[in-house]
């Protein structure tokens, strides 16, 4: 499978935890793959180093790797740092898009959930969100929660609260084209952040 699948497959069962023998063994084997196709600038390629990597697929094996090293599962220490120092070059950089704004906010999460100060990161992409049209709307998309996430974990109780107000269950089916992401994931994942945050 790609990286993305590698890791939906184990994601689920760090998560939950249930039989720890055969986790262990699981995510030591989604490890060793993420481990071959890790890029020189500590991304994630689908099936190889080779190439530019992805941008969901690295931040979402980033939240895998995240994910398993705080519920005590052994995550290389070289693995993390290189994918965290693309996960910083990747959150300081500019989306030209909802969906390129939507996966930095994610990388800025990840970052915060590690205890990284990302004031900085969430006031910026927050000024290039309003002053996109490209982005309007963003206040009720999953990118809200994501920064309202990484707000609270950065003691601004005022502004978390207030940012995910706004964010609400999916109404309507508008996500068709998006690979990655539909209602379902949307609303999975703003589940998620509003139980372990607010």
């Amino acid at each position: 499978g790609c990286t993305e699948q590698i890791v939906s497959k184990t994601m689920p069962e760090i998560v939950l935890g249930a039989n720890q023998p055969l986790v262990r063994e699981h995510v030591a084997r989604t490890v060793a793959t993420l481990r071959t196709r890790q890029t020189q600038d500590g991304g994630f390629g689908l099936y190889s180093p080779g190439g530019e990597a992805p941008d969901f697929p690295t931040v979402y094996a980033g939240h895998f790797l995240v994910e398993a090293k705080a519920r005590g599962y052994a995550v290389p220490p070289d693995l993390l740092k290189a994918a965290n120092t693309w996960l910083a070059r990747y959150a300081a950089s500019k989306g030209a898009s909802l969906w390129d704004e939507r996966n930095r906010a994610y990388a800025i999460y990840l970052l915060t959930l590690q205890e990284t100060q990302t004031a900085s990161l969430v006031s910026a992409i927050t000024d290039r969100l309003n002053a996109n049209k490209e982005t309007k709307g963003w206040q009720s998309d999953l990118t809200a929660a994501y920064l309202a996430a990484s707000l609270k974990l950065l003691k601004d109780e005022a502004g978390a609260d207030k940012m995910i107000a706004q964010v609400g269950l999916a109404q309507k089916d508008w996500f068709r084209g998006y690979s990655y992401y539909d209602g379902m994931v949307r609303d999975a994942v703003l589940l998620d952040l509003t139980a372990r945050h607010f």
